[in-house]
């Protein structure tokens, strides 16, 4: 089970949800991390992994280029990371996708 904390992330201005990844997922520390990257606007909605704890994020995929407002993240049973976030500033609605930790790494199968 993944042990959720909220932390002042990468290159951001407030607090961010991240999830440290067990073993059974990565041969690493690993920690998953979500946040809306833009510094001037909830925009950018960016998905970083470490693979040492948090010491380093020097893997990164953008979710959504444009309004990335509230979001919140999962391991699903499967091993894939969920993320349900709403898509705009107005809040009507609520997306989900899901992504393995390959595909934060670039590896698109």
């Amino acid at each position: 089970m993944m042990e959720f904390k909220t932390v002042f992330g990468p290159d951001t201005g407030g607090p961010s949800d991240y999830y440290r990844i067990p073993s059974m997922i990565t041969t690493k520390n690993g920690v998953v991390f979500l946040n809306a990257a833009d510094k001037k606007a909830r925009q950018c909605g960016t998905v970083r992994l470490s693979e040492d704890d948090g010491e380093t994020f020097p893997y990164s995929r953008v979710l959504k280029e444009d309004s990335f407002v509230y979001s919140s993240m999962t391991q699903l049973s499967d091993g894939n990371i969920g993320v349900l976030f709403e898509p705009d500033l107005e809040c009507q609605n609520i997306w989900f996708t899901k992504f393995s930790l390959d595909w934060i790494k670039g590896k698109d199968y």
